[in-house]
């Protein structure tokens, strides 16, 4: 049987809801061989290449419709092309052009964040007060006016707009937006009680599990977190964020607790992953050096430096570790000198045992600046005693 216009439509729609979004491209460029001129169709047709990673045959479906620099749903995809090939300026004269035909939320709101990208602030603002006055029921407005607030490092103004969300709209984002802003002004019995509010409405939402963690784990509740993962892996909820999150949490929770070998075990899970965060390399050598194991943190960075792919932030730190494990020997071997006279005879027969035998570990070309140290010392002190007498 033959698929209709109706058909490939809803088959689309159900392939997009699923993220199936290159059949629903397939689906919708076949719609469009019955009626190419259907407005439904192109604007979902240009936007479902926008999120497959293809922008420009999203810009040409629209630049290709007749009349389209005079209809604002037309004007107002083309500027979330542009927005997303980071062409600002032709973005911001779109939304203007469009608002000159009809005024709407949705046009004002973008025209805020166009703002945003191009430094703008004080104009955000004012389009998103716009936006508000027009619909005061879309979170991604308040979500957007709150992101402004907390770029200026004002999270006071930030709780003020997602308070002011929550009466106008009900969603569980916004809860968890609101809780990070409150943990950031470290007010955690109100980041608290909005949790468990929030999680009375929306018992399932992932977010509201994953922040009700951070909660307890910001207020060094470290039992409370591994309590709270426990009893959130009861549920019947299959949510890979989560279990990233909880998974996080647990081996960060587990070295605060001085348990060191379980937070080694939950890194080590996590770097079985085939697709884990080159992060937790160093989280497991951070793990060793909490452990004092000194030579393993080190075999583990060495490896980690060998990897020119890995983030270059992520290789300096490190760099960072590597260079704080030096010191921290140093010190450990200065002590030594120190409280033990023998140390300095066993160092100049055999300075690899000597240090070894102590748990010392240091590059051997610093340990042989040392040892001629301590035989320059001795040879001027003999040489001393020898004009005395």
């Amino acid at each position: 049987m033959e698929e209709t216009f109706e058909d490939l439509v809803e088959k689309a729609k159900s392939e997009e809801k699923h993220k199936n979004y290159q059949q629903a491209i397939i689906d919708l460029e076949k719609a469009r061989v019955f009626d190419e001129n259907n407005k439904e169709v192109n604007l979902s047709l240009s936007r479902l290449y926008m999120i497959d990673g293809k922008p420009v045959q999203g810009l040409e479906i629209i630049l290709h419709q007749e009349g389209y620099d005079k209809d604002p749903d037309y004007l107002l995809q083309l500027s979330n092309i542009y927005l997303t090939l980071q062409r600002f300026q032709e973005a911001e004269n779109l939304l203007l052009q469009a608002l000159d035909i009809h005024k709407t939320a949705p046009l004002y709101n973008n025209l805020a964040v166009v703002m945003m990208r191009l430094n703008k602030g004080e104009q955000a603002v004012m389009y998103l007060y716009e936006s508000i006055q027009i619909n005061d029921t879309n979170p991604n407005t308040y979500f957007n006016l709150a992101t402004y607030y907390e770029t200026k490092k004002d999270f006071t103004k930030s709780k003020q707009v997602l308070e002011k969300a929550r009466t106008k709209c009900e969603t569980a984002e916004i809860d968890d937006r609101l809780i990070r802003v409150l943990l950031r002004l470290q007010n955690y019995q109100e980041a608290d009680r909005i949790a468990q509010e929030a999680l009375h409405r929306f018992p399932d939402a992932v977010a509201l599990l994953i922040a009700r963690a951070h909660i307890f784990m910001q207020q060094g509740k470290y039992e409370e977190v591994l309590m709270w993962i426990k009893d959130c892996s009861t549920r019947q909820i299959v949510s890979t964020q989560m279990e990233q999150a909880f998974l996080d949490l647990k081996s960060e929770a587990l070295l605060r607790l001085s348990r060191f070998d379980e937070a080694l075990a939950v890194v080590q899970h996590i770097l079985q992953n085939p697709k884990h965060n080159p992060l937790y390399h160093l989280k497991k050598a951070n793990i060793h050096l909490f452990k004092r194991e000194h030579r393993q943190a080190i075999q583990i960075l060495t490896e980690f430096l060998k990897h020119s792919e890995y983030p270059p932030n992520l290789r300096q730190d490190a760099v960072v570790m590597l260079r704080d494990i030096e010191i921290l020997n140093w010190q450990k071997l200065i002590e030594f000198l120190y409280m033990d006279p023998g140390l300095h005879n066993e160092l100049i027969e055999n300075p690899f045992q000597a240090i070894e035998k102590r748990g010392i570990i240091l590059p051997i070309n610093n340990i042989q600046r040392v040892v001629e140290d301590i035989r320059k010392q001795r040879g001027g002190y003999v040489t001393a005693q020898q004009g005395v007498s």
